[in-house]
């Protein structure tokens, strides 16, 4: 599932015994997910052989994988004296992806600014062709005749008419300082906002590549 969207939850209960229970109360893992329009305090009855289904939603706060939804059930006696906890064996594991959000600092990408500076641009004349200056080791096919004669320089063609510089990002993946909730918190925030700048990229075709440490020095590039 993902963090923070809801997912279906289903609890199936039975009483396989030849004893009826009257008061059934369960016990939920709350720290790290949420259930929708359960009530925590219900009571439930349960006749021999008999069962009963309880169907609702279930939002995960963090990313990562963990337990949710019930963790144990109370039985108490129809006298009301004593009460037992019992364990569920069939606890329910799930995976939480991050979430993807918006990226709200595409300023920090001037993409089309640097063009301004590193590319050429001729008249309307040249079909929008876009050149740069010519380096060694460049194409000689490529060169633009036209418009080296005009400048006196060597400008070759450029493939996609665009030079666009590509995105690197450096994200730090070392311990979080701070504890529980908060330091889930804080790694979630990061990757967000590296999913969130990689997803600007891929929809911006701006070459972006991604280098982290773990167990040495990683590197992916991406493309979707």
């Amino acid at each position: 599932i993902v963090k923070g969207e809801p997912a279906s939850y289903e609890m199936l209960m039975r009483n396989e015994t030849q004893i009826a229970f009257s008061s059934i109360r369960f016990v939920y893992f709350e720290d790290k997910s949420r259930l929708f329009n359960v009530d925590k305090d219900r009571e439930y009855y349960l006749a021999p052989g008999s069962s009963h289904t309880v169907s609702t939603e279930i939002v995960a706060k963090y990313r990562g994988e963990y337990l949710v939804g019930a963790k144990a059930f109370v039985i108490t006696d129809p006298f009301g004296i004593f009460r037992v906890e019992c364990d569920i064996h069939s606890k329910m594991s799930v995976t939480v992806l991050p979430r993807i959000v918006e990226w709200t600092n595409t300023d920090i990408i001037c993409d089309e600014e640097d063009e301004k500076k590193t590319v050429f641009q001729p008249d309307s004349r040249e079909l929008d062709i876009c050149v740069r200056e010519y380096v060694k080791g460049d194409v000689l096919k490529k060169v633009h005749w036209k418009v080296s004669a005009r400048t006196g320089k060597m400008f070759v063609r450029l493939d996609n008419g665009t030079e666009k510089g590509g995105v690197l990002l450096l994200p730090d993946f070392s311990p979080v300082r701070a504890e529980g909730d908060q330091r889930i918190a804080v790694e979630d925030s990061l990757i967000e906002q590296l999913l969130a700048m990689s997803s600007y990229c891929i929809g911006k075709k701006i070459p972006c590549r991604v280098t982290y440490f773990q167990n040495g020095i990683q590197e992916c590039r991406l493309r979707n």
